[in-house]
């Protein structure tokens, strides 16, 4: 069976950890061939045994010119591949799928399927238009596929209640984590971090709920936390919510307490998480939170939103709290910053609970889906047919 894997969305963060890692493997026995459709700034370090990539141009990253490449040009390379497996890990498919080829879609956000979320960000900027429509687009391509992998049960449970259609075949199959993650106190500390520090590692966006972990900080500093320093590691993907952090930490006094670093190689965090005092993941929706499953992995004491799916992933590895209750924010950092016996138990049973989710499981259970499907004569799009 040829497999086809269209990596033309993993233009960032944890999109493209997901393809490099199932890209790296080698593929079942049963696979004769996989070719990954990748973007040309797309670093694929390692590709596994059978395992090829093809540049498709940059110019179909944009809106139109990507939904002509998909309606025009991908049906006709499907076919000189002698494609029998699709697999769109960013979300969406064509707008008509061949009974040719098994079709497989996976589930990447849950941000366009929460209302609450939408609403903060603002109309004039049109994204919550964007993001609505966009779960239409999701939902719609979900619909049409012989088989979505979701990384949550959450993710799973949400979209089956919301679609209006029945999902054709599912499975969960959570992310996984690098070892590079777990190497801990083996690692250098680079010169440039803080002596101690709260450590928050996600993109700038308001439902990730930074603003909260701000106000928070500034109860912590008003103790006898004075030396402790907040820094927030991500890209700044919403600049207007980034600006508002900004003017929040200067209105209470923390401009040179909250330690904006922006984006940060991935080769540089193992390092930022293992010196870190306390971590913080206050997000409030998620459908696989990897920040959470890294710092997990590398035995940071946590300091967790309630909100689902992360019970789901922490278990009882973490300390919980409302994500928008910024008294109860500093409550559960704190009860961490005043316990080494505890920031320690936590740590080990976070390390201990990441060794669940790794990428070799993740990739081996993936395959074992797309096979199971394939293989079965009942589905539309069953591969190996002629």
């Amino acid at each position: 069976m040829n497999v086809v894997i269209d990596a033309l969305s993993a233009r960032d963060g944890g999109g493209q950890t997901y393809i490099r890692n199932f890209a790296a493997a080698d593929p079942p026995r049963e696979i004769e061939s996989v070719t990954v459709l990748a973007l040309p700034t797309l670093e694929l370090p390692c590709l596994g045994s059978r395992v090829s990539r093809l540049d498709v141009s940059a110019h179909f990253t944009r809106p139109l010119p990507r939904a002509a490449f998909h309606i025009l040009f991908l049906p006709w390379l499907l076919r000189r591949l002698q494609t029998d497996i699709y697999f769109a890990p960013g979300g969406t498919l064509p707008h008509r799928c061949s009974r040719r080829y098994l079709s497989v879609t996976m589930s990447r956000t849950m941000l366009p399927f929460d209302r609450t979320q939408r609403s903060r960000y603002p109309l004039h900027k049109y994204l919550r238009a964007r993001l609505f429509l966009l779960s239409g687009v999701l939902l719609r391509s979900m619909s049409r596929a012989d088989l979505v992998i979701f990384p949550s049960v959450l993710a799973r449970d949400v979209i089956a209640a919301t679609s209006r259609h029945r999902l054709e075949q599912t499975v969960v199959v959570p992310h996984g984590v690098g070892d590079e993650f777990r190497a801990g106190a083996s690692l250098p500390r680079p010169g440039w971090l803080p002596a101690q520090y709260l450590l928050y590692v996600s993109n700038i966006e308001p439902y990730k709920s930074q603003l909260e972990v701000i106000d928070a900080f500034r109860l912590l500093k008003n103790s006898s936390h004075e030396h402790l320093k907040l820094l927030l590691v991500g890209p700044e993907s919403a600049r207007w919510y980034a600006k508002l952090l900004r003017e929040r930490a200067n209105e209470l006094g923390l401009a040179t307490d909250v330690v904006f670093t922006g984006r940060l190689p991935h080769a540089a965090l193992p390092a930022v998480y293992a010196n870190a005092l306390v971590g913080v993941f206050n997000s409030e929706c998620e459908n696989c939170p990897n920040a959470l499953l890294e710092a997990m992995a590398a035995g940071v004491p946590m300091v967790v939103s309630d909100r689902p799916p992360m019970p789901e992933f922490a278990q009882d590895a973490a300390v919980y709290v409302d994500p928008r209750d910024s008294a109860d924010i500093a409550r559960g950092i704190n009860e961490l910053l005043t316990d080494g016996k505890r920031r320690n138990v936590l740590g080990a049973a976070a390390r201990a609970k990441s060794c669940e989710y790794r990428w070799p499981e993740t990739i081996g259970d993936t395959w074992k889906a797309i096979l199971s499907v394939a293989k079965d004569p009942q589905v539309k799009g069953s591969a190996g047919h002629a």
